[in-house]
């Protein structure tokens, strides 16, 4: 049976000392409005408690929920937390409408949520500090105002990056502030504008997740969950820690876009300056950090605005891990992509990417029969700098029979060199025993070797950029067929032979 107790009185006060404990089990416990319940000690709900709370509830000891996340239902009142060092705890995070902390230390052993069932209600931080220690915190208000505070802060701190604060609702615009502080107390408060979004359900549906934590002066530990980050070189891979500054950040967005703003401590700067300072963000498929996006600018002497940055797929909680480094010495830029395709089995499409560019003079694509010793195939210039993706592409059109490798060398204007890796193709499944002579030939070539079915074959002749000048088909039941190419330029040409579910490309030259 469900016990029912009411405090209607303006000061219910419960005296338990230290290490006494208010425990609640199948109760109903109203706190009307204008009431205050202040215990002195712990408070421990567990099964079936229900509290409906429009007053107050002032707590000096640990709060425990073992009654589920909805203890309070839909009651809109508040809890204080005004002891030194407290926790929170239970089995079930507690969903909190306004909760109040003073003083001290706040640890989270669990999750919680601020903002109540109808997400109006606040966290106020006040003088005190609420360490994540390894959990989240969820904000239900999408309002501006639904963390205040005076000195107070959130401690994230984790390597981890398991203590996050999830603002999981954001449908109100202007600038929303998590205010983060390091281990020294200082402050590293992240800042965040949502630009309206194309999210199914509409702003309301806009969210942003974010952790944060100080590194070694050498940027050590790299972040290694949810993406693991191995450098932080410059373009020569050379170790750029003294260039950047001793901080990550993960930021998983769900909305169209979003300004950010990334804020740090004097402790936290790089060792050889704090000027144009700029985020770079973590490519987690090539292993690299992309180029700085443009119309970034620092506000303040320790923070960066980044505007606009643009979430990929906005269906999704889209994350990806932040560093800050100076202008004058990017962390390195590289490929976004490198891949080889086989096309019409017939040649093999090579084609890259870049997100931007520095000093880039060309590439050059490397082929290889046995993945260790390559040959050029072709130089493919670069764009020298910029900062905006450009797409590049090469057609093998004459590939090696059986398994080839394909990898880019891209070359900078000072010389300096690096390697993408390797794809490979396997060209097993085309090979055939068609014979095309003479080659070099003055015009007319002879195909043999071919015509020993009935099905009929076709022949595309086609340029050095795959074009295609010259079409033909063969008779059934011949043993040789002749192509006369004598009235093309001189030069190298490939012959593309069709039929009998095969295909075959030969290199064929052309001299008068």
């Amino acid at each position: 049976m469900l016990r029912t107790i009411i405090a209607t009185s303006f000061l219910l006060q419960i005296n338990y000392g230290v290490a006494q404990l208010l425990s609640c089990e199948n109760i109903l416990f109203t706190i009307e409005s204008g009431t205050q319940l202040t215990i002195k000690g712990d408070v421990q709900h567990n099964s079936s408690t229900i509290i409906d709370n429009s007053g107050v509830i002032d707590l000096t000891g640990n709060w425990t929920n073992n009654s589920g996340n909805n203890i309070f239902g839909a009651s809109s009142g508040t809890v204080v937390m005004n002891g030194l060092n407290q926790l929170i705890n239970g089995t079930d995070a507690t969903l909190f409408n306004n909760l109040n902390l003073f003083n001290g230390t706040k640890t989270m052993m669990v999750d919680a949520e601020t903002g109540g069932l109808f997400s109006a209600g606040r966290l106020n931080l006040n003088n005190a500090i609420l360490d994540l220690n390894a959990n989240e915190l969820r904000i239900k208000n999408p309002g501006t105002l639904a963390i205040t505070r005076t000195s107070g802060y959130i401690l994230s701190e984790d390597v981890d990056n398991s203590s996050k604060v999830w603002w999981m609702s954001v449908g109100q615009q202007g600038i929303h502030t998590i205010p983060f502080g390091n281990n020294l107390g200082e402050s590293v408060f992240f800042s965040f504008t949502m630009i309206p979004s194309t999210v199914p359900g509409g702003t309301s549906s806009s969210s942003i997740r974010v952790s944060t934590y100080q590194s070694m002066p050498d940027n050590t530990p790299f972040p290694f969950t949810p993406a693991s980050v191995i450098h932080v070189n410059d373009l020569l891979g050379n170790d750029n820690s003294a260039h950047t500054v001793d901080r990550f950040w993960h930021i998983e967005q769900k909305c169209t876009s979003a300004d950010y703003y990334f804020n740090y401590a004097p402790s936290e700067n790089a060792a050889n300056g704090n000027i144009n300072m700029r985020a770079q963000k973590w490519n987690t498929t090539n292993l690299g950090w992309d180029a700085a996006l443009p119309g970034q600018s620092n506000p303040t002497a320790q923070s960066v605005f980044l505007p606009a940055y643009v979430a990929q797929n906005i269906l999704l909680m889209e994350g990806a891990t932040w560093a800050i480094a100076m202008q004058s010495n990017p962390l390195p830029v590289e490929l976004l992509s490198f891949n080889a395709e086989l096309k019409n089995k017939t040649m093999v499409n090579c084609t890259w990417s870049t997100a931007s560019e520095i000093n880039n003079d060309y590439f050059v694509l490397l082929r290889s029969k046995n993945g260790i010793n390559f040959e050029e195939i072709a130089v493919v210039d670069g764009a020298g700098n910029s900062n905006s993706i450009i797409n590049y592409y090469f057609n093998d059109m004459n590939p090696y029979s059986g398994i080839s490798y394909y990898r880019l060398k891209q070359v900078d204007f000072n010389g300096d060199y690096s390697y993408s890796q390797i794809r490979v193709i396997n060209f097993d499944d085309i090979i055939s025993d068609f014979n095309i002579y003479p080659n070099p030939s003055n015009g007319v070539f002879t195909i043999n070797k071919m015509f020993e079915d009935e099905n009929v074959y076709s022949f595309n002749v086609m340029d050095l950029s795959g074009k295609v000048i010259f079409t033909w088909q063969a008779s059934k039941n011949k043993n040789t067929a002749s192509i006369d190419l004598s009235n093309f330029a001189s030069g190298i040409y490939f012959m593309e032979i069709s039929g009998n579910n095969k295909k075959q490309v030969e290199k064929i030259q052309l001299i008068k």
